[in-house]
């Protein structure tokens, strides 16, 4: 059975999914990808760490997903990977309705990207990549998506890792790393969770919506998110 391993310096970034596409985090191919959206966390992230986002609202509870970080390289990097790793080559969009995560050709020019599901246009390089700089890559993740397979909830106790607002924690986060790796790993086993990977749908997922993804709330929720920063590790 997979389990997230215990934790040692490693950090534990936690925040607030705001558009659940299947863009942001990736979890296709094999791999959970972050690569566009939450420049904040992508920028100091690091291998080892472990990343956690969670629903908004009524779900800010709910686990949406949780990876165990296995490298943080750079956009640059992660372009020419997607071109010559086969296993990578789902990462990088094929059309309008594709969630793949690789859509800019370049780290240095702005050019339009590629079109896809993520709702990304050329007005947001400077987050994705000249400010989030790094593409952050994980292995071993759980991706529950909207809950339509598996429900996992925070208990009361833990829901203080949970942003009030729509930035992340992660320094916050230190001292309730290892009660919330045994809840987790608990909350497989209550589950009958034996392996990692894909265990739910995107909730605006393109199999769930038929309208472009580019609507002026879901940009303007997901902007005010990525601005947000580190919350203060003297809040509760």
């Amino acid at each position: 059975m997979r389990s997230l391993p215990e934790f040692r310096n490693q950090r534990l970034f936690t925040y607030k999914v705001a558009a659940d596409r299947g863009s942001a985090p990736n979890p296709f191919g094999n791999l959970c990808t972050l690569a566009i959206c939450k420049p904040s966390i992508r920028r100091v992230a690091e291998p080892g760490d472990v990343v956690a986002g969670f629903g908004c609202g009524d779900d800010s509870n709910r686990l949406v997903y949780l990876m165990v970080l296995e490298e943080a390289i750079c956009w640059e990097c992660y372009i020419t990977r997607c071109s010559n790793d086969q296993s990578f080559r789902a990462k990088v969009p094929q059309g309008e309705r594709d969630p793949g995560d690789c859509i800019w050709k370049s780290a240095t020019d702005e050019q339009a990207p590629l079109p896809s599901w993520s709702g990304h246009g050329e007005d947001d390089f400077e987050r994705d990549v000249t400010n989030g700089q790094k593409v952050l890559i994980g292995r071993q993740y759980w991706y529950f998506g909207r809950g339509d397979l598996y429900n996992a909830r925070l208990p009361k106790k833990l829901e203080a890792i949970v942003p009030r607002g729509q930035g992340h924690r992660s320094n916050a986060n230190a001292g309730f790393r290892e009660e919330f790796r045994e809840w987790f790993n608990t909350t497989l086993c209550n589950l009958n969770i034996e392996n990692s990977g894909i265990l739910g749908q995107p909730a605006d997922g393109p199999g769930n919506r038929n309208e472009s993804p580019r609507c002026g709330e879901c940009q303007h929720r997901e902007k005010e998110s990525d601005a947000a920063g580190e919350e203060d590790i003297s809040q509760p």
